[in-house]
């Protein structure tokens, strides 16, 4: 079964299972998105935590643009996993192949005033 699908139907136990019947945790597809990546794309923080007790690397990036978890998550609005993130050790601060950091992207995706508001607390950290 495709992991990135398990990820997306939110089945933590499945997760498991899979990781547990050998598939790497750093999998990514042909656009450099890893596991970890969908997770946080998709704002399942519980997972998140699960790939990287699994050893996934929290700043990995992704081939088409070099966003890392980090800026998936605050493309798509999940301050929560945002915060996660931080707590495992994302650097906010790392930039895509466009020179921006999550906050710019998150701002671009739609997100403008949380990120702004997520930027000034990440600076007061």
């Amino acid at each position: 079964m495709d992991p990135f699908l398990v990820i997306a139907r939110d089945d933590l136990e499945a997760v498991i299972k899979l990781l547990d019947s050998g598939v790497n945790v750093n999998h990514n597809r042909w656009s450099g998105f890893s596991l970890l990546h969908r997770a946080a794309q998709l704002g399942n923080t519980d997972i998140c935590e699960i790939l990287l007790d699994r050893g996934a690397d929290v700043n990995s990036k992704s081939v088409r643009g070099w966003y890392t978890p980090f800026h998936c998550a605050l493309a798509n609005g999940y301050i929560n996993t945002a915060e996660f993130l931080l707590s495992r050790g994302a650097k906010p601060w790392a930039l895509s192949k466009y020179r921006e950091d999550a906050f710019d992207y998150g701002s671009k995706k739609g997100f403008k005033e949380i990120c702004s508001d997520f930027r000034s607390k990440v600076i007061k950290m």
